[in-house]
């Protein structure tokens, strides 16, 4: 039994991009904080030949299985063909990298716990393959690029435990601790972030399809205006000091990205008679929204609540 990969155990943050969407593609500087809530994942000898990967739920249920021959990992059994086929390309992958990797195994039990729900879009992918590069001790990047793609600003804040500056450069990922919404002073949370709220549409979008949505739009030189302003904002999100600079930072934000993708903003499709602001986050038409609201805890959630939106997180309650 090798010591080098079995009995270990990782964890990463979750993630959420609160500026510079589908434009940190091609060099936008985004606007990334990690999450308190995450997955983790364990890894230890089997009871069977083979290796059997169990993903498991909040509550522990199992969402996902498989189970691979050991050494080809072949795909024996499976719940889900696709999610199986991703992760039989990751560990193969891995193990051209290092041929020491799992070398000898012939019985290994791997499970993954999500702290989130499926649904929530918090990172499941991201934490993923940010563990299993983890456990093969590879450049998470370089297994994202052969894997789902991306931007990879996920992975850092798998990582991290600070709001991050993102921008994905010609050969590398770069980014820079920043500390969004503190006092440049004293570094206290600024009043404004106890306005901020995370709301759940409850619509689970698939990041891939909006990928290709932006990737069809062929306007290059409005794709790079575009860029320089998404930058621009960015900037503009992480320096506001007070609720009124971060309204108006996301409603520019907000008519940018729908204009150029000729996508309906959510504040338009489900809270027109919202009296804050409400910024999408990430891929467009689901998960999480970022909203503003001056009135009390009680009925900002009221609000969304009767609007049919069960999940009204506060902010600072969320991120890390």
């Amino acid at each position: 039994m090798s010591k080098d990969t079995t009995n270990l155990n990782f964890r990463g943050n979750g993630k959420l991009l609160l500026s510079g969407e589908y434009f940190i593609l091609d060099g936008a500087v985004g606007l990334a904080v990690p999450v308190r809530m995450g997955q983790r994942m364990s890894v230890a000898q089997g009871e069977e030949a083979g290796l059997h990967w169990e993903s498991t739920t909040l509550r522990g249920e199992t969402w996902f299985e498989a189970r691979f021959e050991l050494p080809t990992l072949e795909i024996l059994s499976t719940t889900d063909d696709q999610a199986a086929e991703i992760l039989q390309k990751m560990i193969r992958y891995a193990r051209s990298k290092d041929l020491d990797f799992m070398r000898g195994e012939r019985q290994l039990k791997i499970t993954t716990r999500l702290e989130f729900p499926r649904n929530w879009g918090f990172g499941s992918s991201s934490t993923l393959v940010y563990m299993v590069a983890k456990w093969a001790k590879l450049n998470p990047f370089e297994l994202l690029d052969k894997t789902f793609g991306g931007s990879g600003y996920d992975l850092i804040c798998a990582e991290v435990n600070t709001p991050i500056f993102f921008q994905k450069q010609e050969k590398v990922r770069a980014y820079q601790p920043t500390d969004f919404g503190k006092h440049p002073e004293t570094g206290e949370n600024l009043p404004f972030l106890k306005n901020l709220y995370l709301v759940h549409l409850n619509k689970k979008q698939n990041s891939r399809e909006g990928i290709e949505r932006y990737r069809a739009w062929d306007d290059e030189e409005k794709k790079m205006e575009r860029l320089q302003q998404i930058s621009v904002l960015t900037q503009r999100f992480q320096f506001s000091t007070s609720l009124p600079e971060l309204n108006a930072v996301i409603r520019e934000h907000e008519d940018i990205v729908s204009s150029s993708l000729k996508l309906r903003m959510a504040k338009d499709l489900y809270f027109n008679d919202f009296w804050g602001e409400v910024k999408s986050l990430g891929a467009w038409g689901g998960d999480f929204v970022l909203v503003t609201s001056q009135r009390t805890p009680q009925s900002t959630k009221t609000y969304f609540r009767e609007k049919g939106f069960k999940v009204c997180l506060k902010y600072l309650d969320t991120v890390i």
